[in-house]
């Protein structure tokens, strides 16, 4: 259980950095708001992970697949609803640089 905590733990530093390198490449400037929506879907997705790997240790695969079709479910569609933010506004700002 704690080597799973641990797997999703670097799992979200290399989000972050992907993130990272992805904006100084394309030279966008993320806002707070970008930032506070990246931790709710990392949060969002290590509560997915975390759920579903707890479930079935305990011996419940049912909880975890209708668990993480769920949750899983909104996780990608709030991660949808980011992206297209943060694009648009990378649009907006390589427009009028």
């Amino acid at each position: 259980m704690v080597l799973m905590y641990f797997l999703l733990g670097a799992v979200a530093f290399w989000a972050v950095q992907a993130l990272l390198g992805w904006a100084k490449r394309e030279g966008v400037a993320l806002a707070w708001y970008h930032w506070l929506g990246v931790a709710v879907v990392a949060l969002w997705a290590l509560f997915v992970a975390a759920w579903i790997g707890t479930s079935v240790a305990e011996g419940y695969p049912q909880a975890a697949t209708a668990g993480g079709l769920i949750f899983g479910g909104i996780g990608l569609v709030l991660f949808i609803l980011l992206r297209l933010l943060i694009v648009k506004t990378a649009r907006k700002t390589s427009a009028s640089a």
